[in-house]
């Protein structure tokens, strides 16, 4: 396949086994369902064909895309937000299939991607023996199917100790388990699109094996009987709406006189437990588990109203499990905070978004370096700020730049850097280049500097030439803020007339300055006591 083109380089490399883990079928079961059913699942992490399943999962994506299928619930939600009003008066009902995964046909869905690829099957494998002799389609199209089948029918696991192999539907926890479940399930609906809207169907949303109906006032059975017609292994079942409400996806659709309000849906299994404010785990992970439903909530509940009632639930869940008041608020606040802040940023003219955009850009070049440390909370949160500041650490050197200062400079005071190339590099007396550079280091590819600080105004307007080689540092502080308040005493006592700013901080202790004391002065106020 690669020799002919088929398969790309990096494909055959993706593709390659990478792995010969005989996998498990365990379930979990379903609580919120009657008879507790349990769900099959077969993580195939480790397995021989896994590599090749994530690149099929790849490339059979452009086949899932059609105008009924959402994204997640939040897509759900603008979609009810788009309805008309005429749409209010109708009922709201949702089907479900019936262990869409386990009832997948493997043989008809396959079919139906090859068809959509290459078309229906020509005459060439029946005809002409020789595969190198096939019409490129034919040939395509039975590379596609080895690939596929190796993927599904040839995939074996365990379970009580006995070993099994795969012959129909896919597996939850496989990445190619929701792209074939949707692709039929297209074909399935692009199939009855007609006869549903014939026999009432307004308004159609399917989510996986979820689908929101409104209808007009049609029998439902009708409709179901439809849906159940397409394949013998499919069975679909409905729920109707109950005193104007309907839960689907996790959102509590509520029908009104004006609008169709949606929340976010408790279901009755629901037993408030949450991550314990006392648990031993960073509170970034605290942080989370408030902010998570406190956005829920902003983006589900449609009426203000109701985004103020899921603000108290909140808050009642989270003091049954230990959370302070102030703690909770706060999060909310700052949650709402970035929310508004990005509506805002949505609303901006084109030109603030591609500079923001650039920014983006420049931060995901930045190299990052992630290592795990063991979390034991107070030494953990210090290693944190430890490493943050040695992270943002940088030789006063490097700032000459932005005074126009040359790249090939040295420096005469001892670095301070505590990285070890840095040291060889002063070692060895070598020069040092400002800004980001490859292993290229032509001199056409130097990024130009732009210099606008006030120390290369004045070059640029009074002429004058600065000694770059010759200059001291005043003083350093390992921290920040101490850094800033020596700078600004040094501002304080020079007045150097280049300064844009008369100090970096308000200087509340000694805003005249330093004060000089003398020792004949110390010693005469001794002797009078």
């Amino acid at each position: 396949m690669t020799k002919r083109g088929f398969l790309s380089e990096n494909e055959y490399k993706q593709a390659t086994p990478g792995g010969s883990l005989c996998v498990r079928l365990y379930g979990l079961p379903k609580v919120h369902k009657i008879g507790i059913p349990l769900r099959p699942i077969i993580s195939s992490i480790g397995s021989y064909n896994y590599r090749l399943v994530k690149l099929l999962a790849a490339k059979l994506q452009p086949l899932r895309k059609n105008k009924y299928i959402l994204k997640d619930t939040f897509d759900f939600v603008e979609s009810i937000k788009k309805l008309n009003r005429t749409s209010l008066k109708y009922r709201m009902v949702s089907f479900h299939v019936t262990g869409l995964f386990t009832k997948v046909p493997l043989s008809y869905t396959i079919n139906l991607i090859l068809d959509k690829m290459y078309e229906p099957e020509h005459i060439c494998p029946k005809f002409i023996k020789v595969k190198s002799d096939w019409y490129s389609k034919c040939l395509d199209r039975n590379y596609m199917k080895t690939l596929l089948d190796i993927a599904t029918f040839d995939t074996h696991f365990s379970f009580n100790n006995l070993y099994y192999q795969q012959h129909n539907g896919v597996t939850m926890r496989s990445p190619l388990a929701p792209v074939l479940s949707d692709i039929f399930m297209i074909h399935l609906e692009n199939k009855l699109i007609d006869k549903l809207k014939k026999a009432g169907v307004l308004w159609y949303k399917k989510y996986v094996d979820d689908t929101f109906v409104i209808i007009r006032k049609a029998k439902i059975n009708n409709i179901k009987k439809i849906l159940n017609s397409v394949h013998k292994d499919i069975k679909f079942t409905s729920v109707q709406e109950q005193s104007n409400e309907l839960p689907f996806l996790d959102v509590l659709v509520r029908r009104n006189n004006k609008m169709l309000e949606t929340s976010v849906y408790i279901k009755p299994t629901y037993t408030s437990l949450l991550l314990k404010w006392s648990s031993f785990v960073p509170k970034r992970y605290e942080i989370s588990a408030i902010s998570c439903m406190v956005y829920r909530a902003i983006h589900i509940s449609s009426p203000f109203t109701i985004m103020h009632k899921e603000f108290d639930f909140i808050q009642d869940i989270t003091k049954l499990n230990g959370y302070p008041k102030n703690f909770v608020e706060c999060q909310i606040r700052h949650t709402l905070n970035r929310y508004i802040a990005k509506q805002n940023m949505l609303n901006t003219d084109n030109e603030t978004k591609q500079s923001e955009q650039k920014h983006d850009n420049k931060e995901t070049h930045i190299d990052r370096i992630v290592f795990n440390v063991p979390y034991a909370e107070k030494a953990t949160r210090q290693f944190s700020k430890e490493i943050n500041k040695l992270a943002k650490k940088k030789q006063a050197c490097r700032h000459l730049k932005e005074h126009g200062a040359p790249q090939n400079i040295t420096t005469t005071e001892p670095n301070q850097n505590l990285r070890r190339s840095e040291r060889i590099a002063k070692s060895k007396r070598l020069q040092i280049y400002y800004g980001e550079s490859d292993n290229n280091t032509d001199e056409e590819e130097v990024p130009q500097i732009t210099t606008t600080s006030a120390i290369q105004q004045h070059i640029a307007s009074t002429k004058h030439k600065i000694d770059w080689n010759n200059w001291l540092i005043l003083d350093n502080d390992n921290h920040s803020y101490g850094l800033l308040v020596k700078g600004s005493l040094a501002i304080t006592e020079n007045s150097p007339s280049l300064n844009r700013t008369t100090r970096s901080i308000p200087l509340l202790v000694y805003p005249e300055g330093i004060r000089k004391r003398s020792i004949q002065n110390n010693t005469t106020s001794q002797d009078s006591k």
